[in-house]
């Protein structure tokens, strides 16, 4: 699979800035970029599946976790969620980020910030 990527052209002199390599769908009234991001993760025949949903809810629950104290709590982005998904012989973690969008970059871990999560 190929990522998607579609872009509608904004308004002049309003470009905000998206990741390197990150598509998108940008229009002119967007105040906020989201990013959705997935990865492989354990399958719901593995036992490594339980780490996975506890990993996940600690980090990335969107009510409490460690990326809602440091990413949403002070204002950095409008939502933030690392969930993980068993399927039967596929497993996926998914990573959903809302924010302005010249703080994406930043927001993905592209700053001295992201060690607050450590």
């Amino acid at each position: 699979m190929r990522p998607v990527d579609r872009r509608i052209d904004l308004a002049p002199g309003r470009r905000p800035s998206r990741p390197a390599g990150v598509p998108g769908l940008l229009r002119a009234e967007d105040n906020q970029q989201t990013v959705l991001a997935v990865a492989d993760a354990p399958p719901l025949e593995s036992d490594d599946r339980y780490t996975a949903a506890l990993l996940t809810t600690i980090l990335g629950d969107h009510t409490g976790s460690r990326l809602y104290w440091a990413l949403i709590d002070p204002g950095y982005a409008d939502g933030i969620e690392f969930s993980y998904q068993d399927y039967n012989g596929a497993g996926a973690f998914y990573t959903f980020l809302s924010c302005e969008p010249d703080a994406a970059q930043e927001n993905l871990g592209a700053s001295p910030r992201s060690t607050s999560l450590q």
